[in-house]
């Protein structure tokens, strides 16, 4: 059994594969594959000793899943932190020490409510948008104050749900499977569309840097930020949200919209169909919890920092499993090369430097308090 998932075997096969879409091996060549046979209580030896080595093997790889899981709780907490005002120390605590006094969240919302009033592009009459509903909502910390994406924003829109056809050399157009990483967005690989469909659409809206892009059809609530001078239209399926333009707020607006506080609101509104949707109108009312604009800078720069270590332990618990891998198939390359035990039968183990440090690893991953 052990042989059959070897390198040895696998290379062997892979020699004697036919076909192009579908791979298959004949049962004539299967057969042709050479086992090596030590003698009997040799075999049990090495099968002991393999199981030992796999033992320890799996029980790293355990503790490197943990953690794992222990990351995406401590981004979790962080982002909570940062939108309940846990995080860095308030504005409100800082001017207060420092004697001096600071622009709470409602004078910028004010201020941020004037320029969207003067930013205001639309067909229709200018229309205010509604304060939110703050009844059943939890306190905030002093100076900060509850907000609507409505009031944060010019436009909250997407394009036109006719499916433009494939163009070869166009214009991206990206969708929620172009998403990948903390906040990239993979436009090699996105679909792409005529000038003229791309013309059409954006006649409605069309994304550029500052934008915020929120995932609405299928996998909901993945946020982007365009970081991008380059043309590109973003599907139906990803609702394009335009920040009010020179107030600053744009990345805690964004950085606010990945934490538990949004999301779980996103969760609440979603329609729960065949193809989970979400609403615009329902996106316009999301409620975000708003600092003073000094403090939002604190709590962006802050987030960078701790998602920036996450982001390195996940790349070696990432790198380690990698590892790990290679140190399976090694231990069986070895058990079938004679090399896994030596000739006087005595154990011969793979050296703890070679298995995952995760032990080490883990102890980096506490999540905050």
């Amino acid at each position: 059994m052990y042989f059959v998932n070897a390198p040895a075997f696998r290379s062997a096969v892979a020699s004697m594969q036919s076909g192009s879409t579908r791979k298959r091996i004949s049962r004539g060549n299967l057969s042709k594959i050479a086992l090596p046979v030590p003698p009997i209580d040799e075999q049990k030896r090495i099968v002991a000793e393999i199981e030992k080595q796999y033992s320890r093997l799996d029980e790293a790889v355990a503790n490197l899943k943990r953690v794992g899981a222990n990351l995406r709780h401590y981004k979790a907490a962080v982002l909570k932190a940062a939108v309940e005002g846990r995080l860095v120390e308030t504005e409100a605590d800082l001017a207060r020490r420092e004697g001096r006094s600071y622009q709470t969240g409602e004078q910028l919302l004010q201020r941020i409510l004037e320029t969207r009033r003067s930013q205001w592009q639309g067909k229709r009459k200018y229309k205010e948008p509604l304060p939110p509903d703050t009844t059943d909502l939890p306190e905030l910390p002093q100076g900060w104050v509850w907000v609507s994406l409505d009031q944060l924003t010019t436009q909250i829109a997407d394009v036109d749900h006719k499916m433009p056809k494939a163009f070869e050399g166009g214009i991206p157009y990206v969708s929620t499977k172009d998403f990948f990483g903390e906040n990239e967005i993979n436009f090699e690989r996105a679909k792409c569309i005529s000038p003229s469909d791309f013309n059409v659409l954006c006649k409605k809206v069309r994304p550029t840097r500052g934008d915020i892009l929120l995932s609405r059809y299928g996998t909901v609530g993945e946020v982007r930020t365009v970081e991008t001078d380059l043309p590109f239209q973003a599907s139906y399926s990803v609702a394009i949200l335009k920040p009010v333009r020179g107030e600053g707020h744009a990345d805690y607006l964004a950085t606010s919209m990945r934490s538990e506080v949004i999301q779980l609101q996103i969760k609440r509104d979603v329609r729960a169909t065949a193809q989970p949707d979400l609403g615009l109108a329902h996106i316009r009312q999301l409620l975000v919890p708003f600092p003073p604009l000094a403090e939002q800078r604190r709590i962006v720069a802050e987030v960078d920092r701790c998602l920036s270590l996450l982001r390195e332990t996940e790349a070696q618990v990432d790198a380690n499993l990698r590892r790990a891998e290679r140190l399976r198939q090694s231990i069986l390359s070895r058990a079938f090369s004679g090399e896994l035990l030596p000739a006087s039968h005595s154990e011969h183990p793979i050296e703890d430097r070679d298995l995952p440090l995760a032990a080490a690893v883990l102890a980096r991953c506490a999540a905050p308090s």
